[in-house]
């Protein structure tokens, strides 16, 4: 999530909801995640300053994630996703589909591939010998 200056018409919120599984389009094969976009960061914080207040822009986006953490986890969806990619327009009010979502859905992630990929269920307790 980031607030934008937009000028003479205020600021703009946006963000993106993203489900990155393993196997699947990680962060960087959707584009989000760049060497550039890691250094701008770096650099600033946003148009709002060091607190920007938005309590509302992160409740619809941890709203929407959990959504697709309930698809994931239970039964009340039959095809639950293995990629998703959601832009959030908090001027106009929106979450909608990334034009990228489409186009990586299938597509096994380049840069971790699904055989690098460890035990998901592990017990850090077994490991070190610990009940």
């Amino acid at each position: 999530m980031d607030v934008h200056n937009i000028g003479d018409s205020g600021f703009l919120i946006t963000g993106q909801i993203i489900l990155s599984i393993p196997g699947k389009s990680c962060l960087r094969c959707c584009g989000l995640i760049t060497d550039e976009r890691l250094a701008q960061e770096a650099g600033k914080y946003g148009a709002a300053g060091s607190r920007p207040q938005v309590v509302w822009s992160n409740g619809v986006l941890a709203s929407t994630a959990f959504d697709i953490i309930v698809q994931l986890l239970t039964a009340w969806f039959n095809n639950p996703p293995n990629f998703v990619f959601l832009d959030y327009d908090s001027n106009l009010g929106t979450v909608s589909p990334n034009a990228r979502m489409k186009l990586l859905a299938n597509k096994p992630c380049r840069h971790h591939p699904a055989a690098e990929v460890g035990d998901p269920l592990f017990d850090l307790r077994k490991l070190i010998g610990r009940p």
